[in-house]
């Protein structure tokens, strides 16, 4: 997948760093949390449409566990963590304190792990994103998220399910991919953030003050 910006130059660069930040703020979370040190890593950060982000988390035979929340403040869209099933059991084993390899399917139980881990993730994640944009903005910036969803399917089956109107209405996601090792054990999940379009265009407009030389972060 190709990058629409350059990642390495100019305003593009400050809001990769911020997407950078959160997805070290929400690691963090998890850690603490779970009680045990982390060590997580940033594979690819990328800004794309909704569709080719999708398509991207996965092959198409391939199931995708995706855990959606609601953006209202400031900006409002959708964000997703997106994750395999066997990144996700792994996950749901350490929150359970079970043995690895003891989730096998997705019960309510594992479910509600996920959830649970959504909201820890999710909101660490949007109170930095928000730092970092405020920073940079005349007006302070809040993300406030919504109760998150769980949904499992096939890339297409998602498209349609769940992501239609952002494609209908051309909007643009952040597609930030990381690997989690805790536990001696990696988890890999992707942060996708999919502003609504009016909300892009604030975020363009804050990410302008950059070039205007604001302060930095």
């Amino acid at each position: 997948m190709q990058p629409t910006t350059d990642p390495t130059n100019g305003p593009e660069a400050w809001l990769n760093q911020g997407l950078r930040l959160a997805a070290e703020a929400s690691s963090d979370a998890l850690a603490r949390w779970l009680g045990v040190p982390a060590v997580m890593h940033i594979d690819e950060i990328v800004q794309c449409s909704v569709e080719e982000a999708i398509h991207c988390l996965g092959d198409d035979d391939q199931a995708i566990d995706v855990c959606v929340m609601g953006l209202d403040g400031s900006l409002r869209g959708l964000m997703v963590l997106a994750f395999d099933d066997e990144s996700g059991l792994k996950l749901a084993d350490l929150l359970l304190s079970r043995s690895q390899g003891e989730s096998s399917t997705w019960g309510e139980v594992e479910i509600s792990a996920a959830l649970e881990s959504m909201n820890i993730l999710g909101s660490a994640y949007l109170n930095r994103l928000a730092e970092h944009l405020s920073n940079r903005s005349a007006e302070s910036i809040s993300l406030l998220p919504t109760p998150p969803e769980f949904s499992r399917d096939f890339a297409g089956a998602l498209i349609e399910s769940l992501f239609m109107d952002q494609i209908a209405q051309g909007c643009e996601a952040f597609y930030v991919q990381t690997r989690f090792a805790v536990s001696n054990q990696t988890v890999h999940w992707t942060f996708l953030i999919i502003p609504e379009e009016s909300s892009r265009q604030k975020l363009l407009e804050v990410i302008g003050h950059t070039e205007r030389g604001h302060g930095s972060d």
